[in-house]
């Protein structure tokens, strides 16, 4: 700012003395055009005392007159192009002082939005940590719970022996009390055990669930990632990678893979629910999702995707609904189709401070009225109608914009025009980066299901799941499954005990 100071002030004082010479520029013509109708009227009364005997006298004069206004004419000119040449000066000086004006509001405006990703990112880490150390302690807590009720569980039969023992000596036995009394549930039943305990065998223990939650992973974690990272991607002109999510297990594997961003779609509502396009999936379940996703990606920028009839009927709507989905889903971002005529709603909701993902070219929530999947920006019509959706969206904040189902030069091309990353899906390999549905590039769908173009299959795992599920069945109806290393093991000697207490009650059954 202290630069541009001086900028000013020169400026300004150029326009205020090119001002002033215009001023008396003006006043020089004035006079000059009174003064040559003073001369003109005092000619005509020379010509009419005159007689015929001062023609030649008159004509010299005429000539005289008529050079002198030559003369008066020629400075009048020079100072109308003076006139112009200072005008012309104005306006560059104008030029120039908005021109710098512009460069100021953009720093302003760039330090603005600066400080508030730097806040914003900040903030969101800080409480993401402290949801983290929150879980990891109450796991602690629910860990420390469960060793105390089996050791309460494992000493009440003795406590109660102690305690009730007529050779235990007083302070024992006021311990032992003591310890029952506090360690004892209240609603357990007193402990009257008819003969002495006899100690049991250690307890084995048995996991209650089939796996932990995130379970444990021999990679390092990996840095979080937020908005100025993706920029930074970008800006590296490093590809972004994005893929879908639906559930906690897919947004775990994606989150260990190291995606960049994982994107909670609406395409759910068919790989995951079972419905037959994008528009049936309800905001109630798109929150649903986004919230067990949320659990599984830890270090990947999370998008939530808004579903139909959330967003189109006005900005404010919009703003309510992306509000919802950041509080309630716990995603990073929001993302919504449409093109210029969206401008104003992403507007509202960056303004607010929410993250918007764009979406352009072909848009599935409005297939119906495009015809169906088709590919868009074939013509030139349709491919500028294209690059002015991607401009409006970009203008109105959106920080990136997915291209759906484009010619991969049009992709390209609408990339370089941008000052904002593209993420391609059916756009070629021209865009800042890729996007595609797990299902689909897992290969989890029976065979013969329609598969669109773009799509890579980079594994079979409706072919793998099918294969070990058959395996299960066949193993299980001709009982080769649980085998001896699926099961818990009993002493011998307790066992051979209880065999003896069964055939005993076998033996009195019969009689």
């Amino acid at each position: 700012m202290e630069e541009i100071q001086p900028i000013l002030k020169k400026a300004t004082e150029s326009i205020t003395k090119l001002q002033k010479s215009h001023r008396a520029s003006k006043r020089c013509l004035e006079a000059t055009e009174r003064a040559l109708a003073r001369i003109g009227k005092k000619m005509g009364s020379t010509i009419n005392n005159i007689d015929k005997t001062g023609q030649d006298a008159v004509h010299n004069s005429i000539m005289l007159l008529r050079e002198q206004i030559e003369q008066r004419n020629h400075d009048i000119l020079g100072a109308e192009e003076c006139k112009k040449q200072q005008l012309k000066n104005y306006r560059l000086y104008h030029k120039a002082l908005r021109s710098v004006e512009e460069l100021i509001s953009g720093e302003i405006d760039q330090c603005v939005g600066s400080i508030y990703c730097d806040g914003h990112d900040w903030l969101t880490e800080s409480i993401a940590r402290w949801e983290e150390e929150n879980k990891k302690a109450e796991g602690k807590i629910r860990k420390l719970e469960w060793q105390l009720r089996t050791l309460v569980d494992l000493l009440l039969p003795y406590l109660a022996v102690a305690a009730s023992n007529d050779n235990t000596n007083g302070l024992t036995m006021s311990i032992a009390g003591s310890v029952l009394r506090a360690m004892r549930p209240a609603a357990r039943p007193a402990l009257r055990p008819a003969a002495p305990v006899r100690l049991l065998q250690p307890v084995q223990c048995i996991r209650h669930s089939s796996h932990s939650p995130l379970g444990s992973s021999s990679s390092p974690a990996r840095k979080k990632v937020t908005l100025p990272t993706i920029m930074s991607l970008y800006r590296k002109n490093e590809p972004i990678t994005v893929i879908t999510a639906h559930d906690f297990p897919s947004a775990h594997v994606a989150d260990q893979a190291g995606i960049d961003i994982v994107l909670v779609g609406d395409s759910l509502a068919m790989v995951a629910l079972g419905m037959d396009d994008t528009s049936e999936v309800l905001m109630e379940e798109m929150l649903l999702h986004c919230r067990s996703v949320a659990r599984g990606a830890k270090s990947a920028f999370l998008v939530g995707d808004l579903p139909m009839g959330t967003y189109e009927i006005s900005p404010d709507q919009a703003l309510q609904s992306a509000i919802t989905m950041i509080k309630t889903g716990r995603v990073h971002a929001i993302k919504l189709e449409g093109g210029a005529e969206m401008a104003p709603t992403i507007k509202k909701i960056t303004s607010a401070g929410i993250p918007v993902l764009a979406h352009v070219g072909l848009t599935p929530q409005r297939q119906n009225s495009l015809g169906g999947f088709r590919v868009q920006g074939k013509t030139t019509a349709s491919a500028l109608k294209l690059l002015q959706d991607a401009r409006a969206v970009q203008e109105a904040g959106a920080f990136a914009t997915v291209v759906e189902a484009v010619p991969a030069e049009i992709a390209t091309l609408v990339t370089k025009k941008l000052r904002i990353p593209t993420i391609g899906i059916g756009a070629g390999n021209g865009c800042s980066g890729q996007v595609l549905v797990q299902v689909d590039m897992l290969g989890n769908f029976p065979p013969g299901r329609f598969l669109p173009k773009f799509v890579k299959k980079y594994g079979d795992v409706w072919g793998e799941s099918s294969r070990a599920i058959q395996q299960y069945k066949e193993e299980v109806k001709t009982r080769a499954y649980p085998a001896v290393e699926h099961t818990y093991a009993m002493p011998q000697a307790e066992l051979a005990e209880f065999e003896k207490l069964m055939a005993e009650d076998k033996e009195e059954t019969s009689v």
